[in-house]
């Protein structure tokens, strides 16, 4: 990688002489090809050009005109950079006339308008604690001074936000909070997991009682269509979304040379708000030779802003002028309590699936930080994990381990271990949370976590040497060079010591306490309002979603391979930890399982294998197979909730797009699970659903049993093969371009 030191350039970031703002681009590792590279997909130059990647999708203007106001719409059109200085849209509007009936046609073709809807005063302060807590500061400028004011002026230029009295009313801007990537796929807003209130009440901060322009008239027929018109011919489609536009227009070659096409600053193409250094950056990048693996990171790192929270070998970290915006419940656990952790040997430290979790779901050990771990979507983050391991595996020295013999030794390991833990030996438990519950003084990341989230060689490294893989940590030295301080366990072997602490927290939640823990455990109800619920179970994986129904029937879903997972009647779920997020999770009653492998396949014909999940065994009992479903086209996308907080969860089979929403209807006295996908194809393919798996009855041609459930399904070709012991029942569909809904039955027989 080249030049991989933090660099201070504010001409990239357009804060000096105008140009478009990137966050990461103020304070990053970069040299000029790098930065330029990033620019490139940023301003999404390969949305127009060949051989410059995949784009970066746009904004999605699916019924822009319900959250945006029409006059906002107008001026923005017609004039980018001077009604949002430092945006990434560039001039490509030719008239104010040409602005005027785009706007009409966005307005005229959203389903649903807003008029009204200003600042709750009530809920300002609430806002204004979130803007500067939970990580909003890291892009955009601070608006107030720190909780505890340093004497630093935390003047960092982020993209300003100025303008959002004018565009938004206020319940257009919570919905765009509260679920940012449905309209921004990019990502480059990402998800903070904001409640709904707590959407609401930024909303009220950010427009502080200044009403928008939503009360003019509705367009009329003849702006609407003049407006789909031009929508076309300026090729808007190229990087925006939008059920009533054409297909974008083909892409054509990249411009050659610092001042060509769009590079030229009076050149007739689409024109960007570009500083000199913007533009000269923009150019050396262009044919440049492919990056390494350090480099691919540090641009992603960079593209995300995440260097602004997190450091990087020699790169990144929190600002001193915004240290203070980072708050913590625990402060004297020390600056790791409120800082976001290091990335340094992230690939070496954590295992893929929790980095995944990390990073596609927020997944958070560190309830008492205040900042939160955002989320930018699948197809954003999702090459970081292998990335990570590449560059970091290995990079850390092996410690011994061996598995201890049956018997004896094995409740001897099992006993020392939870011994050290406990507050008659090293007392970890002193300042760390053990399976959920409370430590009796701090509560520091819950130990039981450790094989779950770490490598062994990284966590018995840090044990021993805490300072040297991270410096400042509050943790004491318990084998100072290398020699156990407390002798009283496995004769005072250091080697012993360490295996043995690893040995009993992989126990999990099965791990008998250690002393000086006291048990709490939550139990999650349902009243009278659908309640989401996500994390590790043993029912649908560890990025499982469970859903709970008024009325005592809920279901989960796995989210890493779109299978609905389980089915139940009852209570809801019991939960075994909490922190920042969610933790794990367990149906209240006995629910009927279903099989766990991905949802839709492409066959090659009808006696090809199903693509089976992969599960551990003694001989791979570690991610016996992490890409399982990239490798069978499907990525998850997130969900949103309805006004009842219904959710349709959102995912990708190949190029099919998925709605999943389920719903419970009462057939006389007995509850049915509803569930309805959409499918939507860009062209005409073959794939197949798996429906049921296990000992099964055909019952009709749209009715399959299992002993515990009933399916009832629409009457498409069904073919039923065997699998193992039992049988496994499919369902071919034969997609057009389009949309299709299929609507599944599921019946509790139990």
């Amino acid at each position: 990688m080249r030049g991989l030191t933090l660099l201070l350039l504010p001409s990239l970031a357009g804060a000096q002489e105008g140009g478009v703002r990137i966050p990461g681009l103020a304070a990053h590792p970069l040299d000029e090809v790098g930065a330029g590279a990033v620019l490139v997909d940023e301003l999404r130059c390969a949305a127009c050009h060949e051989g410059l990647g995949e784009p970066l999708p746009g904004p999605d203007l699916t019924d822009v005109g319900g959250r945006v106001s029409r006059a906002y719409l107008a001026r923005f059109l017609a004039d980018p950079a001077g009604t949002q200085p430092g945006t990434k849209m560039p001039h490509v509007v030719p008239t104010a006339a040409d602005a005027e009936v785009l706007a009409a046609f966005l307005v005229g073709t959203s389903s649903a308008r807003r008029a009204g809807g200003v600042a709750d005063p009530a809920l300002v302060e609430q806002g204004r604690t979130l803007f500067h807590s939970v990580g909003c500061v890291a892009c955009h400028a601070p608006r107030q001074a720190p909780p505890v004011y340093t004497g630093v002026a935390a003047a960092r230029e982020g993209p300003g936000l100025d303008h959002v009295p004018a565009k938004y009313d206020l319940e257009g801007l919570a919905a765009f909070l509260f679920e940012p990537l449905r309209t921004r796929p990019s990502g480059r807003m990402p998800d903070l997991a904001l409640s709904r209130g707590e959407a609401r009440a930024l909303a009220s901060y950010l427009l502080d009682g200044v009403p928008p322009e939503f009360l003019a008239p509705p367009p009329e027929q003849g702006e609407v269509l003049a407006g789909r018109k031009r929508f076309d011919e300026l090729g808007c489609a190229s990087c925006h979304t939008h059920p009533a536009a054409d297909p974008a227009p083909p892409r054509r070659a990249a411009p050659k040379g610092k001042g060509a096409g769009c590079l030229d600053p009076a050149g007739a193409g689409a024109r960007y708000d570009l500083s000199t250094a913007q533009r000269e950056s923009l150019g050396e990048a262009l044919g440049a030779p492919a990056p390494d693996a350090a480099e691919r990171l540090a641009r992603s790192l960079t593209q995300l802003n995440c260097i602004s929270c997190h450091e990087r070998d020699d790169y990144g970290g929190v600002d001193p002028e915004l240290a203070a915006y980072f708050g913590t419940d625990e402060p004297d656990l020390g600056k790791d309590a409120s800082v976001p952790p290091t990335l340094t040997l992230a690939g070496a430290k954590l295992r893929r699936d929790w980095l995944s979790l990390v990073l596609l779901d927020g997944k958070s050990v560190r309830p008492y930080m205040h900042t939160r771990m955002p989320r930018f979507g699948d197809a954003n983050v999702g090459h970081l994990p292998a990335l990570f391991e590449e560059l970091d595996l290995g990079q850390v020295e092996p410690y011994p381990w061996r598995e201890p013999e049956r018997g004896d030794e094995d409740r001897a390991w099992r006993d020392a271990g939870r011994g050290l833990l406990g507050n008659q030996g090293l007392a970890c438990i002193a300042c760390h949370d053990f399976n959920g519950k409370p430590s009796p003084t701090f509560n520091g990341v819950d130990l039981i976590l450790s094989p779950e989230r770490l490598r062994y060689d990284w966590f018995a490294r840090f044990l021993i040497s805490p300072q040297r893989y991270r410096p400042g940590v509050v943790m004491p030295e318990s084998w100072p060079s290398g020699v156990a301080a407390h002798d009283g366990f496995l004769e005072g072997s250091t080697e012993a010591q360490v295996q043995a602490i690893w040995h009993y927290l992989r126990l999990g939640r099965s791990a008998a306490d250690p002393s000086g823990i006291r048990v709490e455990r939550a139990r999650l109800l349902v009243e009278d309002r659908v309640r989401t619920y996500r994390g590790r179970s043993g029912v649908a994986g560890f990025r499982g979603v469970a859903v709970g129904y008024p009325g005592g029937l809920s279901y989960a879903f796995d989210a890493y391979s779109g299978a609905l997972a389980a089915i139940w009647r009852g209570e809801f779920v019991s939960v075994n930890w909490q922190s920042q997020g969610a933790g794990d999770f367990n149906p209240i009653g006995r629910p009927a399982r279903l099989a766990r492998d991905v949802a839709f396949a492409r066959l090659a014909d009808e006696e090809a294998p199903w693509p089976l999940l992969p599960v551990t065994t003694k001989e791979q009992p570690v991610d016996p197979g992490p890409t399982y479903p990239w490798d069978n086209g499907y990525q998850f996308l997130g969900y949103h909730l309805d006004d009842a907080d219904v959710p349709t969860l959102r995912y990708r089979t190949g190029a099919v797009t998925v709605q999943d929403t389920s719903s419970v209807l009462l057939e006389g006295e007995r509850p049915v699970l509803r569930r309805t996908l959409t499918l939507t194809a860009p062209a005409a393919e073959t794939v197949y659903l798996l429906l049921l798996v296990g000992d099964l009855e055909r019952v009709s041609p749209g009715e399959v049993r299992s002993p515990e459930l009933s399916l009832r399904h629409p009457e498409r070709p069904a073919l039923e093969r065997p699998r193992g012991e039992g049988t496994e029942s499919l369902m071919r569909l034969d997609l057009t371009p389009g949309t299709t809904t299929l609507v599944l039955d599921y019946e509790l027989l139990r």
